[in-house]
């Protein structure tokens, strides 16, 4: 099972959509580029191997009873009230 939190980060030209498919996949898309990663085997980010994607996304993975993958948020203008404070 995989379970995914995000850390926020804003951008004006990033968009990223996370799918988790079973229990071991998670779909990523990004600017319109989809790939899709098995995570089962992977205990540390230095292992993944991005070969589509823009940019890595992926801030840390740990794959004990379940797998946790902490990645990014980008957020644009309009949702960044709900991600900073003034």
């Amino acid at each position: 099972m995989i379970k995914i939190t995000y850390s926020p980060q804003q951008s004006d030209f990033c968009t990223a959509d996370y799918v988790v498919v079973g229990d071991t996949c998670l779909k990523i898309t990004m600017n319109g580029v989809v790939e899709e990663f098995d995570l089962k085997d992977i205990n540390h980010i230095e292992e993944l191997q991005i070969k589509s994607l823009p940019i890595n996304p992926f801030v840390e993975i740990t794959n004990d009873e379940s797998i946790n993958v902490k990645v990014i948020k980008y957020y644009g203008e309009n949702e960044r009230h709900l991600f900073e404070r003034y």
